[in-house]
């Protein structure tokens, strides 16, 4: 192996190094202005989540509103069968079916 042959070798090595770190270093100055350009977009895109939410709230209030209906107090069921063996025993309460 000549030493001609080498000094080529490092020769390209280092020429795509340094253009590798060139492109890097233009990244690395253009990146803070990506950011910051992205902001107001962020800023717009987090009110109108924010608009959205809450008129999924209303919407969701007013089906809870129109689908509730007023709780019943548990029927008292009393079991007869049960009283007449032993009149201590306590009378059951039925709840209410349940709301899908």
């Amino acid at each position: 192996m000549d030493t001609q042959d080498l000094s080529n070798g490092f020769l390209i090595l280092g020429s795509i190094a340094a253009v590798f770190l060139f492109i890097l270093a233009i990244l690395w100055i253009l990146v803070p202005f990506a950011v910051f350009g992205i902001k107001p977009l962020l800023r717009s895109l987090i009110a109108e989540q924010r608009r959205n939410y809450e008129m999924l709230t209303a919407v969701s209030q007013q089906l809870h509103n129109a689908s509730t209906t007023v709780v019943r107090e548990r029927a008292l069921v009393e079991d007869v069968d049960d009283r007449r063996i032993d009149p201590r025993v306590e009378p059951r309460y039925v709840d209410p079916p349940p709301r899908y």
